[in-house]
């Protein structure tokens, strides 16, 4: 970035510049071949990290550092600073007063788009993706439409979310303390990322291949605090009333069914830029669009801008 604004540059890297380095980083994503636009991300903030440690830790060699020193220095990085947030998980014991509290540092946050279906639902979500398969492959038949959309009832993000952190019973857990069995459990955001970047998992969760075009409404504007505990929000964030807690979508990524096909596709991005102009960018072509245009989408990845800057993380 430094050599981009000595230089007048307009841009910092080339996007082939970046497809380069994500190949020689693994073959999976090999120029030509299907790949995941999730993993890709999560190879790009993987090796982004990387290089902030190697440069702020000075030696060059963290490979003695324990694992909370390196999530620390990771989380504390430019990189850490922009997209890691600090995820927390409660067990509180059914029988006494026992409780274990879990956190740990993400940089994506993954919601199963399953998540709220009843079990007639999955089932024929199954089934319906097992017939889509037998036309397209064993028939050789092409199917209707460039996405098929699911059977399944229409969800939000916010609904995606309120199931995420709801509270979970486990039967068969066993409390240190009393020795009885039977817990609570929640998830729940306490330290937020200046970009929240949400991955809704579409994919099967049989060996069935493709993915489930469920209907996600998604917000051009997200409130977090419903998320996170009070007791957080006092400790990371110092705001009773939320209004530090907004975010802006900026950004969006899609994937396309090939021929209707949810096995195969393309993916393709919606992006926002500072005047509220939407563009739809599919490689080299880009074109803009309207609002409309962008929340009638199936999201893939999410990315939320904080309306107001997060302190530098301190984990």
């Amino acid at each position: 970035m430094d050599g981009a604004k000595r230089k007048g540059a307009r841009y910092v890297d080339l996007p082939r510049r970046l497809q380069r380095l994500i190949t020689e980083a693994s073959e999976e994503f090999a120029f030509g071949r299907q790949a995941d636009a999730h993993e890709a991300l999560m190879l790009l903030l993987s090796r982004w990290l990387n290089g902030c440690v190697k440069v702020g830790d000075g030696s060059g060699d963290c490979s003695k550092l324990g694992y909370a020193e390196k999530e620390q220095l990771e989380a504390s990085s430019m990189v850490g600073h922009v997209f890691s947030m600090l995820m927390g998980s409660r067990v509180a014991c059914n029988a006494c007063s026992y409780e274990s509290l879990v956190t740990r540092v993400e940089y994506c946050l993954c919601l199963t788009v399953t998540l709220g279906m009843t079990d007639e639902e999955l089932q024929k979500c199954r089934q319906e993706s097992a017939e889509k398969q037998m036309n397209r492959w064993c028939l050789r038949r092409p199917l209707p439409g460039r996405t098929s959309e699911s059977s399944a009832s229409p969800t939000s993000l916010a609904k995606l979310l309120d199931e995420y952190t709801k509270e979970e019973h486990i039967a068969d857990f066993k409390c240190e303390k009393c020795k009885k069995q039977g817990a609570c459990r929640t998830s729940f955001l306490r330290r937020r990322p200046n970009v929240f970047v949400v991955y809704i998992d579409r994919r099967q969760d049989t060996n069935l291949f493709g993915k489930i075009n469920r209907r996600v409404s998604f917000p051009l504007e997200l409130d977090l605090s419903p998320w996170i505990p009070a007791s957080d929000r006092e400790r990371f964030h110092r705001d009773q009333n939320g209004e530090g807690l907004l975010y802006q979508l900026y950004a969006m990524c899609v994937h396309h069914d090939l021929r209707g096909s949810t096995a195969s596709g393309h993916y393709v991005a919606y992006a926002r830029d500072r005047h509220e102009t939407w563009y739809h960018i599919d490689d080299e072509m880009v074109r803009q669009v309207q609002w409309c245009d962008v929340e009638e989408q199936h999201p893939y990845l999410l990315f939320y801008m904080a309306q107001h800057p997060v302190e530098l993380a301190h984990c």
